[in-house]
């Protein structure tokens, strides 16, 4: 198993806290200039869960951007940086990675875990992680879609779901965008002439009703009107469930069995309604967390473009999340070219671009200096202000029934 030679030591490693002199960061980046550094400090460890603290970030970057941007000789600062972490690193087995060809390789079993990295050149700094404070999991907020949207808009969707309070934006995901977008795009059982496709969906279908305990009645002979209305009445019995979630891996757990169309769906979602989803679920947070707002500002500031990495053990194999992320994942391995059963990996990178159509609205509203917002901005329809934004956002995610 192919291991990577980076690992951290005393000399490339700074130990930070909200009393690290700026003098010290600076001095430590210089040491690390163009090569590889790490940094310990700002994933603190809360209850046995990370919990970042949007101070901590505001003033490490603020520090960054002052040395990335202090250069008076022409000449270009860069560099890499991987933020460690006191969590129990998962093991990767040579099993977990056999389809995937690594050129740098895993990380040593004797390192630290690592949650994000830092990529800078110049002034732009690229700032992946996956257990940090832009994640769709946690508390964001405490709302509705009343809130947002007037009486007369959206009619399709039920008076239930308008006034469902949610606090978070995996729940705007996996909950209110799956409970709206299933009577869109519901599932298509196979016919009778793919029995063995047929009876495998079946199967499926019997074993999530039993978890569930739904008393559907599974005709495996039905025609495609009750194939449909099989496929209806377990979805709607699934948003029941899922708007009763109380936590983030419940509705997880609860939008994945949702019954749709994935070929279609799912081309929407990497096509765009995934970083609107992500886009709206950060507009929301700026508009209801003024602690949140101010670390969003300060990232648009700094010139930091936010974005996840994230990989996940399916089924015994590493998988990186494509459709969320822009990376390999770091708690396994390091940045690297690598390729996925034999092709390189095609990423849609959600949440950077929701990301960016979020940073567009802050330009707007403070004329932050962001190259390129245009496009982002009217990627939304051209909003004036952030609650037009969120409006017209939700028009885009929550789509009409055919």
């Amino acid at each position: 198993m192919l291991l990577s030679p980076l690992k951290p030591t005393h000399a490339n490693t700074l130990l930070w806290t909200r009393e690290t002199p700026q003098e010290q960061v600076h001095a430590f980046l210089e040491r690390v200039m163009h090569t590889t550094g790490f940094v310990q400090g700002l994933h603190p460890i809360v209850e046995g869960d990370i919990h970042q603290k949007p101070k901590d970030l505001i003033q490490f970057f603020d520090q960054l951007n002052a040395w990335v941007s202090g250069m008076n000789d022409g000449a270009e600062r860069g560099g890499e940086l991987y933020l460690l972490s006191d969590k129990p690193r998962k093991p990767c087995t040579e099993e977990m990675v056999s389809h995937m060809q690594l050129t740098s390789g895993l990380w040593s079993p004797e390192c630290q875990r690592v949650e994000g990295r830092i990529q800078y050149s110049g002034p732009s700094v690229d700032y992946r992680d996956m257990t940090f404070i832009f994640s769709n999991f946690g508390t964001h907020f405490d709302t509705c879609l009343d809130d947002w949207v007037p009486p007369d808009a959206l009619p399709h969707i039920p008076s239930e779901l308008r006034a469902k309070r949610f606090k978070s934006r995996e729940a705007i995901l996996q909950v209110l965008a799956k409970c709206v977008n299933a009577r869109r795009f519901p599932a298509v059982l196979p016919n009778q002439a793919s029995p063995d496709e047929r009876e495998k969906e079946f199967q499926a279908l019997d074993r999530d009703c039993c978890k569930l305990g739904f008393p559907l009645v599974l005709n495996r002979e039905g025609d495609a009107a009750a194939d449909g209305e099989l496929v209806r009445r377990f979805n709607e019995l699934l948003t029941a469930r899922a708007c009763a979630a109380t936590n983030d891996r419940d509705a997880k757990r609860y939008g994945q069995l949702f019954r749709l169309d994935t070929d279609t769906y799912f081309a929407l979602a990497q096509n765009g309604l995934n970083m609107s989803i992500q886009a709206l679920g950060f507009l929301i947070t700026i508009a209801s967390d003024p602690e949140f707002a101010s670390l969003f500002h300060a990232m648009v500031r700094f010139n930091v473009k936010i974005g996840e990495s994230a990989a996940y053990v399916r089924d015994g194999r590493l998988m990186p999340d494509v459709n969320w992320g822009g990376d390999i994942g770091y708690q396994y391995a390091p940045h690297q070219e690598y390729l996925l059963n034999g092709e390189p990996p095609h990423y849609f990178d959600a949440m950077r671009l929701g990301y960016l159509m979020a940073a567009s609205m802050l330009v707007v509203e403070n004329e932050f200096p962001f190259p390129g917002y245009e496009v982002y901005r009217a990627m939304m329809g051209n909003p004036e202000n952030i609650p037009e934004a969120i409006m017209n956002l939700f028009e885009r995610v929550l789509l009409p029934p055919q």
